[in-house]
């Protein structure tokens, strides 16, 4: 058998076993960057056959899995957001400790992934639920020639979001009263598709506690800092504020790309976004250019990790976690050849196949040196660290109901002050989602 640290045991391996199909459905990747995996596997397990599905849609790909669990059946393997596993661990299988035991599992992955996909029972025992073939976090790309010009003494974005404040006020450009260039889209919702995930990782990095101490209810509205923390983010599409960055001369309403293509036509100097935005950055400017369009030069797009803030203290440093884990069903007939497949697509060799065309930050340990010499992907191994998670119930009606709060007060003239009553209206609806997706039964999982 093998053990998901790549060191095998003595290999039984019965070659008359009756055939096994296992299905696997997954978001995203496609099936030539996962066949040189399945063709490992299959060496150690000849009798295993792998059907793989791709999903590019998340809402019919969450609905398949739950419609086919209720009825009993469902994908063998399949990936889930970071967030999603303690909170349904109970429709999923553990790792036997023939293939993994939790020692080895935190030697070998970061602690982000031991803390996401590790739960302790009622009697304290540890049970791994999820493996991650990579582990990403939100960071800043940003157009080199904008601060080479405007802030050559740094030539890059600020380290700290309160340095960021002065940058926008030095790399905002006016014609008249008209915004025509600006330093990031932040503060609405419509113009910035992560507007809430910077949310987030500011309530991180503040240590904001999101939930109470048994994750029954949210607690983030009383904490004053969450004010402050909506207040600043409201500045920079608030044209009162010397912050001012965002609106639609800046962001097209009617484009599909929002501030993507803002940043990509010189507009914005910077946007946030996950390690896959390098390569749909360089798409997209190429179908721009074809068409017409005025783009800043491709050799100009760099990436910076995400503002802090402070940098004095590495342990205060936080960087928003958004990635997949790998799990087994509750209701898969055939759980240990699920694990095996894990197991097997996690070795270092099999990671090294997968990274090699299309990069992705590691998961493992022992790759993050290596990663670490890559020109484009830098600043997100370098985040590997410092990255975590936020639990999660819904997160769909999570981000409906944010987006709601901030486009509210954005009309609101008296945001500023108001930000407050509609956190606490927030907090009510998420509330209302706490009462049927309880999170208490994760709480052991909390525990050190």
């Amino acid at each position: 058998m093998l053990s998901i640290g790549g060191c095998r045991k003595k290999q039984v391996i019965q070659e008359n076993k009756a055939p096994v199909t296992l299905s696997y459905y997954k978001l995203y990747e496609n099936q030539e960057n996962l066949n040189p995996l399945f063709t490992e596997f299959r060496k150690q397990f000849p009798y295993v056959t792998v059907n793989y599905r791709k999903f590019t849609d998340p809402d019919k790909y969450y609905e398949t899995i739950l419609n086919e669990f209720a009825e009993g059946r469902g994908p063998d393997v399949f990936s889930v957001p970071n967030w999603w596993v303690k909170p349904n661990y109970l429709k999923l299988s553990p790792a036997p400790n023939s293939i993994v035991t939790p020692e080895i599992y935190k030697n070998l992955f970061l602690d982000i992934a031991a803390k996401d996909n590790i739960i302790l029972d009622t009697n304290d025992k540890q049970h791994i639920y999820g493996v991650p073939l990579s582990i990403d976090t939100l960071a800043v790309y940003y157009n080199k020639a904008h601060f080479e010009a405007a802030i050559p003494e740094r030539g890059k974005p600020a380290a700290t979001w309160n340095q960021m404040q002065s940058d926008a006020r030095v790399m905002n450009f006016k014609q008249g009263n008209t915004l025509i260039r600006s330093l990031t889209a932040l503060g609405d919702p419509s113009s910035n598709s992560k507007e809430i995930d910077i949310f987030y990782t500011r309530l991180l990095q503040n240590g904001v506690n999101f939930y109470n101490k048994d994750y029954s209810t949210a607690s983030f509205a009383k904490n004053s800092k969450t004010e402050n923390l909506v207040k600043f983010q409201l500045s920079f599409a608030d044209e009162t504020s010397p912050n001012y960055s965002t609106n639609q001369n800046i962001v097209d309403p009617e484009s599909a790309n929002k501030e993507v293509e803002a940043f990509l036509t010189g507009k914005t100097s910077m946007i946030f976004g996950y390690s896959h935005l390098y390569k749909d950055l360089l798409k997209l400017h190429q179908a721009y250019k074809r068409a017409g369009k005025t783009v800043i030069d491709a050799s100009d797009i760099r990436i910076n990790p995400i503002p802090q803030e402070s940098i004095e203290a590495d342990s205060d440093k936080v960087a928003y976690a958004n990635y997949f884990s790998e799990v087994v069903s509750k209701n898969s007939q055939n759980k240990f050849e699920a694990w095996a497949l894990i197991s097997q697509m996690v070795s270092k060799p099999n990671l090294e196949k997968l990274y090699k065309n299309n990069f992705k930050p590691t998961s493992r340990r022992d790759m993050i040196s290596k990663q670490r010499s890559n020109r484009v992907y830098a600043a997100f191994v370098n985040q590997l660290g410092i990255a975590k998670s936020l639990v999660i119930a819904d997160d769909h009606k999570y981000r409906e109901y944010f987006a709601q709060m901030f486009e509210e007060l954005i009309l609101d003239p008296e945001y500023k002050f108001r930000a407050r009553q509609k956190l606490s209206s927030t907090q009510a609806l998420i509330n209302q989602v706490l009462s049927t997706k309880k999170l208490n039964q994760i709480i052991a999982g909390e525990k050190e």
